[in-house]
């Protein structure tokens, strides 16, 4: 169903991701899914763009995943005056095509019929409660890997999960900005690590790690720094609640003759991240009936 208002009781807070490719099906259906399993309170919204097929979109509303079509807000560096672009490289740098759309995130500032927001990244999976982050105060995130000595010199948030209030003069602000500042990814977390370069200072606004845990990452928090699984004895500070599937480590992507037992042996809590994920897809499926060509992977 396109523009749908949630409704009931809690519908000035929710959830919200965003979907710009059909290829990150299988991960927003797996991020709702993880939702439910944990007894979330909140409701859950996806912002599409209009080139979402209509098989994505009746894929949604079969699991009843409310989503609202926007309009995409496009990379724009190339239009920058030339001046503002990085002449010290001597040319104008390759753009990352992930970049192209993902300033699209920005709209959920445009969102005014919440009073409050959870952003959550498409290749995440929630694996604890997390409906005190309602509480956490705006732009709380996490500096997801800056605690691991390798990356140390990580100081700023990962934008794929922050607490936000929406504000369209904020948003106005952004846009008119976002031909301006100079940012070094060229993608929307570059740009928000420019336009709000006070956040590595203000402790206040800086989660625990486990709210954004790279799974990339996990067997160094795990063995080096005592984080620990929800399931585990681990303390709040420690605990592990949301997982990130960043980069190459998508899960409906890697084949799974990749997930082997040398894997499972080197990596052990990575090898148990994917299996918590593939856990939720196939539970997912099971209840799904006739299952669309795009999320055949694992059932051919």
């Amino acid at each position: 169903m396109v523009d749908t208002i949630i409704e009931g009781s809690n519908q000035k807070r929710t959830y919200v991701t965003l979907l710009v490719s059909d290829g990150y099906l299988p991960g927003i259906l797996v991020l709702a899914y993880s939702l439910r399993v944990v007894g979330s309170r909140y409701p859950f919204l996806v912002i599409a763009t209009p080139n979402i097929s209509q098989t994505v979109f009746a894929a949604l509303d079969k699991q009843d995943v409310k989503y609202k079509i926007v309009e995409p807000i496009t990379y724009t560096f190339l239009v920058r005056p030339l001046s503002l672009r990085d002449s010290s490289l001597g040319r104008v740098p390759k753009i990352d095509s992930r970049f192209l759309m993902t300033y699209t995130k920005l709209r959920i500032w445009e969102l005014v019929e919440f009073d409050k927001m959870v952003f959550i990244d498409g290749d995440m999976l929630v694996c604890s409660n997390i409906d005190d982050l309602f509480d956490k105060q705006v732009w709380s995130a996490v500096n997801a890997g800056g605690e691991l000595l390798a990356f140390r010199h990580w100081v700023d948030l990962n934008s794929g999960l922050m607490v936000i209030e929406p504000d369209k003069a904020l948003f106005s602000d952004m846009m008119g900005k976002i031909n301006m500042l100079h940012f070094k990814d060229y993608g929307d977390q570059g740009f928000l690590h420019t336009y709000f370069p006070e956040w590595p200072k203000r402790k206040e606004l800086h989660l625990p790690h486990g709210y954004n845990m790279a799974v990339g990452h996990i067997d160094s928090y795990v063995k080096e720094l005592g984080y620990g699984w929800p399931y585990s004895s681990a303390s709040e500070e420690k605990k592990v609640k949301a997982l990130h599937y960043w980069g190459k480590d998508k899960p409906w992507v890697i084949p799974l003759d990749k997930m082997n037992l040398q894997l499972a042996n080197e990596k052990p809590y990575y090898f148990e991240s994917m299996m918590l994920w593939y856990q939720h897809y196939c539970e997912l499926m099971s209840n799904f009936g006739s299952i669309p060509r795009m999320l055949r992977h694992y059932h051919s």
